[in-house]
């Protein structure tokens, strides 16, 4: 909001006998992109997604949320200090102006180190759909718009201390009626694009050392059993 004050005078043809005071205001929605203004230091991450056309890429970025209205972003002075038990909210967008595509997140995993590729993980979203119908990780838009929302109860993995999420996200035209669900797609690796955040550390919890190499703590529990396990050397 602003006051315009215009004196009195008869330049540039406006007439006025006393001094004007006009206050007026301007407001827009605070999205899940424009609230990353919010803050020095966001938790996030960028990439450019394939449009199809070599002349065209899609800037596609993911970022840490603390509340579920996707406003208030993750510092990341905060990322290694999250208490356990919380819970955090993550946004996939993408600023391709197209309007007859939306977003897709395909697949969503945790790891506990910063490689996408490490076989040592457990899958949080699959075929665009939670892995524990929304016990621990729910899916509140994916393949609708050009934003997906999740959100994640905290975790940890035994013997180690940070966590890293990754997730594979691609284009969708949505006049195939086939961009939400919960169901396997045709898209190819070069259709994909893979955005990856963290460390994060939850701290209050316990992660000791021993054999075991995959997720415990916080998701040990329900569903989540058929998606943790350990080695034995």
């Amino acid at each position: 909001m602003n006051t315009l004050l215009i004196p009195a005078s008869t330049d540039s043809g406006i007439v006025t006998v006393n001094n004007l005071s006009l206050d007026f205001s301007c407001s827009y929605a605070l999205n899940m992109q424009s609230s990353l203004l919010t803050v020095f230091k966001p938790v996030m991450s960028s990439a450019n997604l394939n449009t199809g056309n070599s002349a065209s890429e899609a800037k596609t970025t993911i970022a840490a949320y603390i509340n579920p209205s996707y406003t208030e972003p993750l510092q990341q002075e905060e990322q290694e200090q999250i208490p356990m038990d919380s819970t955090l909210y993550f946004g996939v967008s993408t600023d391709f102006y197209d309007p007859d595509f939306v977003l897709r997140v395909e697949t969503c995993f945790a790891s506990p180190i910063n490689d996408n590729a490490s076989p040592m993980k457990v899958m949080l979203l699959e075929n665009g759909c939670s892995t524990d119908q929304g016990q621990y990780i729910n899916v509140f838009d994916n393949g609708k718009t050009k934003e997906v929302r999740f959100s994640l109860v905290s975790l940890a993995f035994q013997g180690y201390d940070t966590v890293y999420i990754f997730c594979g996200a691609r284009l969708c035209l949505n006049s195939t009626g086939t961009c939400s669900g919960c169901f396997k797609t045709r898209a190819t690796i070069e259709d994909t694009v893979q955005l990856g955040l963290g460390p994060f550390t939850f701290i209050g919890g316990s992660s000791s050392s021993g054999s075991c190499t995959v997720m415990s703590v916080a998701l040990l529990v329900g569903t989540m059993l058929a998606f943790i396990f350990c080695e034995i050397n």
